[in-house]
Protein backbone atom coordinates (compact mmCIF):
# COMPACT_ATOMS: atom_id res chain seq x y z
CA UNK A 1 0.00 0.00 0.00
CA UNK A 2 1.42 3.20 -0.72
CA UNK A 3 1.54 5.39 2.70
CA UNK A 4 1.86 8.30 0.64
CA UNK A 5 -1.17 8.79 -0.25
CA UNK A 6 -2.40 8.45 3.49
CA UNK A 7 -0.60 11.83 4.95
CA UNK A 8 -2.27 12.83 7.80
CA UNK A 9 -2.99 16.31 9.55
CA UNK A 10 -3.91 18.02 5.97
CA UNK A 11 -8.07 18.91 5.26
CA UNK A 12 -8.00 17.89 1.61
CA UNK A 13 -8.25 14.45 -0.22
CA UNK A 14 -5.43 12.28 0.73
CA UNK A 15 -6.25 13.70 4.25
CA UNK A 16 -9.99 12.19 4.27
CA UNK A 17 -8.50 9.16 2.74
CA UNK A 18 -6.59 8.54 5.63
CA UNK A 19 -9.51 8.97 7.88
CA UNK A 20 -11.18 6.58 5.81
CA UNK A 21 -8.77 4.13 6.17
CA UNK A 22 -8.39 4.61 9.84
CA UNK A 23 -12.79 4.31 10.28
CA UNK A 24 -12.18 0.58 8.27
CA UNK A 25 -13.07 -2.40 10.45
CA UNK A 26 -10.07 -4.64 11.12
CA UNK A 27 -10.80 -7.66 8.67
CA UNK A 28 -11.38 -5.19 5.62
CA UNK A 29 -8.39 -2.97 6.95
CA UNK A 30 -6.06 -6.24 6.80
CA UNK A 31 -7.61 -7.38 3.76
CA UNK A 32 -6.32 -3.88 2.06
CA UNK A 33 -3.28 -3.77 3.82
CA UNK A 34 -2.32 -7.45 2.97
CA UNK A 35 -3.33 -6.50 -0.90
CA UNK A 36 -1.15 -4.87 -3.63
CA UNK A 37 -4.58 -2.36 -4.01
CA UNK A 38 -3.18 0.82 -3.68
CA UNK A 39 -5.76 3.25 -2.03
CA UNK A 40 -6.76 6.82 -3.76
CA UNK A 41 -9.49 9.57 -3.12
CA UNK A 42 -11.10 7.80 -5.69
CA UNK A 43 -12.49 4.93 -3.17
CA UNK A 44 -13.55 7.27 -0.73
CA UNK A 45 -17.28 6.76 0.22
CA UNK A 46 -19.56 9.15 -0.44
CA UNK A 47 -21.29 9.22 2.58
CA UNK A 48 -24.34 12.03 1.04
CA UNK A 49 -25.44 9.25 -0.71
CA UNK A 50 -25.62 6.30 2.31
CA UNK A 51 -29.18 6.51 3.71
CA UNK A 52 -29.45 7.19 7.49
CA UNK A 53 -26.07 8.87 8.06
CA UNK A 54 -25.17 12.30 9.11
CA UNK A 55 -21.52 14.36 8.21
CA UNK A 56 -20.84 17.24 10.03
CA UNK A 57 -17.47 19.25 9.59
CA UNK A 58 -17.65 20.87 12.35
CA UNK A 59 -17.61 19.06 15.81
CA UNK A 60 -19.90 21.46 17.48
CA UNK A 61 -22.81 20.84 15.07
CA UNK A 62 -23.82 17.38 16.48
CA UNK A 63 -22.00 17.85 20.12
CA UNK A 64 -23.75 14.71 21.91
CA UNK A 65 -25.69 12.47 21.37
CA UNK A 66 -28.97 14.14 22.68
CA UNK A 67 -28.95 16.78 19.45
CA UNK A 68 -28.44 14.38 17.14
CA UNK A 69 -31.09 12.22 18.38
CA UNK A 70 -33.72 15.71 18.27
CA UNK A 71 -32.45 15.90 14.82
CA UNK A 72 -34.07 12.57 14.01
CA UNK A 73 -37.42 12.70 13.17
CA UNK A 74 -37.66 8.93 14.33
CA UNK A 75 -37.15 9.10 18.25
CA UNK A 76 -37.24 5.20 18.03
CA UNK A 77 -34.10 5.09 16.37
CA UNK A 78 -30.86 4.31 18.19
CA UNK A 79 -27.82 6.60 17.67
CA UNK A 80 -24.18 5.80 17.87
CA UNK A 81 -21.18 7.62 17.58
CA UNK A 82 -18.37 6.74 14.97
CA UNK A 83 -14.64 6.04 16.28
CA UNK A 84 -11.43 5.90 14.59
CA UNK A 85 -12.42 9.11 12.87
CA UNK A 86 -10.56 12.51 13.05
CA UNK A 87 -13.28 15.08 14.70
CA UNK A 88 -11.10 17.65 13.39
CA UNK A 89 -12.29 16.69 9.83
CA UNK A 90 -15.35 15.13 10.35
CA UNK A 91 -17.19 13.13 12.93
CA UNK A 92 -19.91 10.23 11.28
CA UNK A 93 -23.19 9.23 13.18
CA UNK A 94 -25.33 6.41 12.06
CA UNK A 95 -28.48 5.39 13.20
CA UNK A 96 -29.51 1.79 14.10
CA UNK A 97 -31.87 0.88 11.52
CA UNK A 98 -32.13 -1.69 8.36
CA UNK A 99 -28.93 0.00 7.02
CA UNK A 100 -25.93 -2.07 8.69
CA UNK A 101 -22.50 -0.64 9.45
CA UNK A 102 -19.48 -2.60 10.21
CA UNK A 103 -18.97 -3.99 13.59
CA UNK A 104 -17.40 -1.12 15.81
CA UNK A 105 -16.41 1.94 13.26
CA UNK A 106 -18.16 4.14 11.10
CA UNK A 107 -18.18 2.90 7.90
CA UNK A 108 -21.15 1.25 6.35
CA UNK A 109 -21.10 -2.59 5.38
CA UNK A 110 -22.12 -1.12 1.77
CA UNK A 111 -19.00 1.16 1.22
CA UNK A 112 -16.71 -1.28 3.05
CA UNK A 113 -17.31 -4.15 0.75
CA UNK A 114 -16.54 -2.58 -3.23
CA UNK A 115 -13.42 -1.88 -1.13
CA UNK A 116 -12.94 -5.65 0.59
CA UNK A 117 -13.80 -6.96 -2.66
CA UNK A 118 -11.10 -4.56 -4.73
CA UNK A 119 -8.54 -5.68 -2.47
CA UNK A 120 -9.23 -9.39 -2.70
CA UNK A 121 -9.37 -9.00 -6.21
CA UNK A 122 -5.91 -7.54 -6.26
CA UNK A 123 -4.28 -10.47 -4.48
CA UNK A 124 -4.94 -12.76 -7.25
CA UNK A 125 -7.42 -15.64 -8.21
CA UNK A 126 -8.72 -17.68 -5.29
CA UNK A 127 -8.13 -21.39 -4.60
CA UNK A 128 -9.21 -23.50 -2.31
CA UNK A 129 -7.98 -26.29 -0.73
CA UNK A 130 -8.10 -28.99 2.22
CA UNK A 131 -5.54 -28.82 5.49
CA UNK A 132 -5.00 -31.40 7.54
CA UNK A 133 -3.68 -31.46 11.03
CA UNK A 134 -2.21 -34.45 12.59
CA UNK A 135 -1.61 -35.30 16.68
CA UNK A 136 1.46 -36.84 17.95
CA UNK A 137 1.20 -39.95 16.15
CA UNK A 138 0.69 -38.90 12.79
CA UNK A 139 -2.84 -38.96 13.20
CA UNK A 140 -5.85 -36.62 11.83
CA UNK A 141 -7.12 -34.66 14.19
CA UNK A 142 -8.92 -31.59 11.60
CA UNK A 143 -9.51 -31.29 8.55
CA UNK A 144 -10.58 -27.88 6.88
CA UNK A 145 -11.31 -25.63 3.96
CA UNK A 146 -8.48 -23.05 3.12
CA UNK A 147 -8.44 -19.92 0.77
CA UNK A 148 -5.54 -18.64 -0.78
CA UNK A 149 -5.25 -16.03 -3.77
CA UNK A 150 -2.41 -16.81 -6.44
CA UNK A 151 -1.32 -14.88 -10.37
CA UNK A 152 0.35 -16.61 -12.91
CA UNK A 153 3.26 -15.70 -14.69
CA UNK A 154 2.91 -16.99 -18.61
CA UNK A 155 6.65 -19.55 -19.58
CA UNK A 156 5.22 -20.34 -22.92
CA UNK A 157 4.23 -23.66 -23.92
CA UNK A 158 1.33 -23.57 -22.16
CA UNK A 159 3.93 -23.99 -18.91
CA UNK A 160 3.24 -21.50 -15.85
CA UNK A 161 4.15 -20.76 -12.78
CA UNK A 162 2.05 -20.06 -10.16
CA UNK A 163 3.08 -17.53 -7.26
CA UNK A 164 0.90 -17.41 -4.29
CA UNK A 165 0.02 -14.30 -2.34
CA UNK A 166 1.78 -14.20 1.13
CA UNK A 167 0.34 -11.68 3.76
CA UNK A 168 2.11 -9.09 6.02
CA UNK A 169 2.38 -10.35 9.35
CA UNK A 170 4.87 -11.68 12.45
CA UNK A 171 5.89 -14.74 13.29
CA UNK A 172 8.51 -16.33 16.24
CA UNK A 173 11.49 -17.67 13.74
CA UNK A 174 13.65 -20.44 15.41
CA UNK A 175 13.01 -23.58 17.20
CA UNK A 176 11.47 -23.44 21.02
CA UNK A 177 13.19 -24.80 23.72
CA UNK A 178 13.50 -28.54 24.06
CA UNK A 179 13.12 -28.63 20.33
CA UNK A 180 15.71 -28.25 17.63
CA UNK A 181 19.80 -27.23 17.23
CA UNK A 182 21.57 -24.45 18.87
CA UNK A 183 21.50 -23.43 15.20
CA UNK A 184 18.19 -22.62 14.88
CA UNK A 185 18.17 -20.00 18.17
CA UNK A 186 17.84 -17.85 19.99
CA UNK A 187 14.11 -17.73 19.08
CA UNK A 188 13.15 -14.02 17.61
CA UNK A 189 10.49 -11.89 16.18
CA UNK A 190 10.30 -11.45 12.38
CA UNK A 191 7.40 -8.76 11.05
CA UNK A 192 7.24 -8.23 7.19
CA UNK A 193 5.71 -4.98 7.18
CA UNK A 194 4.72 -5.97 3.37
CA UNK A 195 3.12 -9.41 1.91
CA UNK A 196 4.59 -10.83 -0.94
CA UNK A 197 4.47 -14.05 -3.43
CA UNK A 198 5.57 -17.26 -2.97
CA UNK A 199 6.04 -20.04 -5.51
CA UNK A 200 2.92 -21.99 -5.13
CA UNK A 201 5.36 -25.27 -5.87
CA UNK A 202 9.13 -25.66 -6.12
CA UNK A 203 10.71 -25.00 -9.37
CA UNK A 204 9.62 -27.71 -11.73
CA UNK A 205 12.18 -29.09 -14.66
CA UNK A 206 9.51 -28.05 -17.05
CA UNK A 207 9.71 -24.85 -15.76
CA UNK A 208 13.13 -24.48 -15.25
CA UNK A 209 13.65 -25.90 -19.07
CA UNK A 210 11.48 -23.34 -19.88
CA UNK A 211 13.78 -20.20 -18.78
CA UNK A 212 16.66 -21.81 -18.84
CA UNK A 213 16.75 -24.47 -21.80
CA UNK A 214 18.54 -27.22 -20.09
CA UNK A 215 17.74 -29.79 -17.20
CA UNK A 216 20.27 -30.63 -15.24
CA UNK A 217 17.62 -32.97 -12.70
CA UNK A 218 18.72 -36.53 -11.81
CA UNK A 219 15.43 -37.74 -11.76
CA UNK A 220 13.68 -36.86 -14.80
CA UNK A 221 9.71 -35.41 -15.01
CA UNK A 222 8.39 -32.12 -16.24
CA UNK A 223 6.34 -31.96 -13.77
CA UNK A 224 9.08 -33.08 -10.92
CA UNK A 225 10.98 -30.54 -8.73
CA UNK A 226 14.53 -29.25 -10.64
CA UNK A 227 17.61 -30.81 -8.64
CA UNK A 228 21.19 -30.58 -8.68
CA UNK A 229 20.79 -27.16 -9.15
CA UNK A 230 23.58 -24.60 -8.05
CA UNK A 231 22.53 -21.72 -6.18
CA UNK A 232 24.57 -19.42 -8.59
CA UNK A 233 22.30 -21.16 -10.77
CA UNK A 234 18.91 -20.55 -8.71
CA UNK A 235 19.88 -16.64 -8.70
CA UNK A 236 20.63 -16.71 -12.35
CA UNK A 237 17.11 -18.41 -13.03
CA UNK A 238 15.61 -15.91 -11.26
CA UNK A 239 17.59 -13.50 -13.39
CA UNK A 240 16.56 -14.52 -16.16
CA UNK A 241 12.96 -14.58 -15.33
CA UNK A 242 13.05 -10.96 -13.81
CA UNK A 243 14.12 -9.68 -17.66
CA UNK A 244 11.65 -12.35 -19.17
CA UNK A 245 8.71 -10.57 -17.38
CA UNK A 246 9.66 -7.39 -16.18
CA UNK A 247 8.87 -8.44 -12.54
CA UNK A 248 11.70 -9.09 -9.42
CA UNK A 249 12.02 -12.37 -8.80
CA UNK A 250 14.55 -13.48 -6.44
CA UNK A 251 15.22 -16.76 -3.99
CA UNK A 252 13.37 -16.57 -0.73
CA UNK A 253 15.34 -15.04 2.29
CA UNK A 254 15.63 -17.82 5.14
CA UNK A 255 13.03 -15.79 7.26
CA UNK A 256 10.77 -15.47 4.28
CA UNK A 257 11.21 -19.35 3.56
CA UNK A 258 10.16 -20.09 7.52
CA UNK A 259 7.42 -17.68 7.53
CA UNK A 260 5.66 -19.11 4.64
CA UNK A 261 6.62 -22.70 5.59
CA UNK A 262 4.96 -21.99 9.48
CA UNK A 263 1.61 -20.36 8.06
CA UNK A 264 0.74 -19.51 11.50
CA UNK A 265 1.42 -22.51 12.74
CA UNK A 266 3.82 -22.91 15.75
CA UNK A 267 4.44 -27.03 15.99
CA UNK A 268 7.59 -28.74 14.43
CA UNK A 269 5.58 -29.34 10.99
CA UNK A 270 2.68 -27.43 9.62
CA UNK A 271 0.72 -30.36 9.60
CA UNK A 272 0.87 -30.29 13.39
CA UNK A 273 3.58 -32.03 15.78
CA UNK A 274 4.72 -34.57 13.55
CA UNK A 275 4.47 -36.00 10.06
CA UNK A 276 4.07 -39.23 8.08
CA UNK A 277 4.46 -41.06 4.86
CA UNK A 278 0.85 -40.21 3.93
CA UNK A 279 1.81 -35.92 4.09
CA UNK A 280 5.31 -35.43 2.90
CA UNK A 281 8.11 -37.18 0.85
CA UNK A 282 10.80 -38.47 2.57
CA UNK A 283 12.76 -41.42 4.53
CA UNK A 284 9.87 -43.07 6.66
CA UNK A 285 12.10 -45.24 8.24
CA UNK A 286 12.63 -42.63 10.33
CA UNK A 287 10.03 -40.98 11.73
CA UNK A 288 9.58 -37.93 14.04
CA UNK A 289 7.96 -38.32 17.87
CA UNK A 290 5.14 -40.65 18.29
CA UNK A 291 4.43 -41.27 14.63
CA UNK A 292 4.55 -44.46 12.60
CA UNK A 293 6.87 -45.99 10.22
CA UNK A 294 6.45 -45.19 7.03
CA UNK A 295 7.30 -45.35 2.68
CA UNK A 296 10.59 -44.32 1.62
CA UNK A 297 10.27 -43.56 -2.32
CA UNK A 298 13.92 -42.71 -2.72
CA UNK A 299 13.21 -40.32 -5.24
CA UNK A 300 11.81 -36.78 -6.02
CA UNK A 301 7.70 -37.05 -6.45
CA UNK A 302 5.74 -34.80 -8.78
CA UNK A 303 5.11 -31.36 -7.01
CA UNK A 304 1.48 -31.26 -5.42
CA UNK A 305 1.27 -34.66 -4.87
CA UNK A 306 1.20 -34.05 -0.75
CA UNK A 307 -1.32 -31.72 0.89
CA UNK A 308 -0.21 -27.81 1.22
CA UNK A 309 0.02 -25.62 4.19
CA UNK A 310 -2.42 -22.83 5.56
CA UNK A 311 -1.04 -20.53 3.05
CA UNK A 312 -1.96 -22.89 0.44
CA UNK A 313 1.73 -23.47 -0.11
CA UNK A 314 3.14 -27.18 -0.88
CA UNK A 315 5.94 -29.07 -0.21
CA UNK A 316 7.19 -26.95 2.33
CA UNK A 317 8.00 -30.31 4.16
CA UNK A 318 10.41 -33.00 1.96
CA UNK A 319 10.64 -34.05 -1.43
CA UNK A 320 13.84 -31.46 -2.03
CA UNK A 321 15.81 -28.99 -0.04
CA UNK A 322 15.22 -25.97 -0.98
CA UNK A 323 18.04 -23.07 -1.66
CA UNK A 324 17.42 -19.73 0.37
CA UNK A 325 19.05 -16.26 -0.45
CA UNK A 326 21.15 -16.13 3.19
CA UNK A 327 24.59 -16.84 4.08
CA UNK A 328 25.08 -19.43 6.49
CA UNK A 329 25.06 -18.11 10.14
CA UNK A 330 26.19 -20.27 13.02
CA UNK A 331 22.95 -19.09 14.83
CA UNK A 332 20.43 -16.50 14.56
CA UNK A 333 22.16 -14.13 17.32
CA UNK A 334 22.19 -10.53 15.49
CA UNK A 335 19.81 -11.43 13.04
CA UNK A 336 17.71 -9.19 10.99
CA UNK A 337 13.87 -8.43 12.63
CA UNK A 338 12.25 -7.02 9.52
CA UNK A 339 12.72 -10.62 6.91
CA UNK A 340 14.91 -9.58 4.54
CA UNK A 341 17.93 -11.79 3.94
CA UNK A 342 21.17 -11.64 6.02
CA UNK A 343 23.56 -10.60 4.18
CA UNK A 344 26.47 -9.39 6.81
CA UNK A 345 29.54 -12.19 7.22
CA UNK A 346 29.02 -12.90 3.46
CA UNK A 347 30.71 -16.49 2.59
CA UNK A 348 29.90 -18.88 0.09
CA UNK A 349 27.96 -21.13 2.02
CA UNK A 350 24.39 -20.80 1.78
CA UNK A 351 21.13 -21.75 3.84
CA UNK A 352 19.20 -25.31 2.63
CA UNK A 353 15.47 -25.63 4.03
CA UNK A 354 12.89 -27.66 4.17
CA UNK A 355 14.43 -31.17 4.12
CA UNK A 356 14.24 -33.53 1.34
CA UNK A 357 12.85 -37.29 0.03
CA UNK A 358 16.50 -38.73 1.15
CA UNK A 359 16.51 -37.52 4.72
CA UNK A 360 14.73 -38.19 7.96
CA UNK A 361 11.84 -36.62 9.41
CA UNK A 362 13.88 -34.61 11.97
CA UNK A 363 15.41 -33.08 8.91
CA UNK A 364 11.89 -31.50 7.48
CA UNK A 365 10.89 -29.58 10.86
CA UNK A 366 9.96 -25.74 9.92
CA UNK A 367 13.19 -24.60 11.49
CA UNK A 368 15.91 -27.18 10.70
CA UNK A 369 18.33 -25.48 8.59
CA UNK A 370 21.32 -26.81 6.49
CA UNK A 371 23.78 -25.37 4.27
CA UNK A 372 26.21 -26.25 1.27
CA UNK A 373 28.76 -24.12 -0.76
CA UNK A 374 27.03 -22.46 -3.30
CA UNK A 375 28.76 -23.81 -6.22
CA UNK A 376 27.65 -27.49 -5.54
CA UNK A 377 24.57 -29.34 -6.54
CA UNK A 378 22.74 -32.54 -5.40
CA UNK A 379 20.23 -34.93 -6.53
CA UNK A 380 17.53 -33.59 -3.76
CA UNK A 381 18.74 -29.50 -4.14
CA UNK A 382 16.03 -26.87 -5.52
CA UNK A 383 14.38 -23.92 -4.53
CA UNK A 384 11.46 -21.92 -4.87
CA UNK A 385 11.10 -18.28 -6.13
CA UNK A 386 9.63 -15.11 -5.02
CA UNK A 387 8.30 -11.77 -6.21
CA UNK A 388 7.23 -8.87 -5.02
CA UNK A 389 3.83 -8.37 -3.92
CA UNK A 390 3.47 -4.87 -5.98
CA UNK A 391 2.41 -6.82 -9.16
CA UNK A 392 0.93 -6.20 -12.16
CA UNK A 393 -0.52 -8.57 -15.02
Amino acid sequence: MNNALLDPGQNNPQSQLNDFLQSLDTDTLQTVQHSDLKLTPNHLPDYSQQPNFIQTNQPDIVPDLSRAARADSNPNHDWHQTSGLDAHHHQVWTVNSSYATVSGCGIPAAAAEPLRREAEASKGKEFIFEIITVDQQGKPTNKQSGKAYQKEEDLGNGIKLEMVHIRAGSFMMGAPSGEGDDDERPQHKVTFAQPFYLGKYPITQEQWQAVMGNNPSYFKGGKRPVEQVLWNDAVSFGQKLSEKTRKTYRLPSEAEWEYACRAGTTTAFHFGETITSDLVNYDGNVPYGWAPKGLYCQETTPVGSFGPNAFGLYDMHGNIWEWCADPWHDNYNGAPSDGSSWETGRNDDRVLRGGSWNLNAVNCRATYRSYNSAGHSQWDWGFRGVSAAAWTP
